[in-house]
């Protein structure tokens, strides 16, 4: 199945998330910071399974994979500002 090691190692980066924040948080907060990842990784999921569907398009998989590129640019700027 296409894309099944990017999910699982997006479920890991959420579960090491939950259990490594900073400051600490209660059990609501920290479900509330991973539902809005959990949406991501279903937008990932679509952009990715999409550009191999069209990998034959290439105008079409040229535009999804930016898609699930753009898609990482946001919580790496956000480590990188935070370190």
């Amino acid at each position: 199945m296409p894309g099944s090691e990017d999910t699982l190692t997006m479920f890991l980066i959420t579960k090491f998330g939950y259990y490594k924040p900073v400051p600490p948080l209660s059990h609501q907060e920290k479900i509330g910071g991973l539902a809005l990842q959990a949406i991501d990784i279903v937008q990932f999921v679509v952009f990715y399974s999409l550009a191999i569907v069209y990998r034959r398009n290439t105008y079409n998989h040229m535009r999804f994979m930016i898609g699930t590129a753009i898609m990482m640019i946001g919580p790496g700027l956000g480590r990188a500002l935070l370190r």
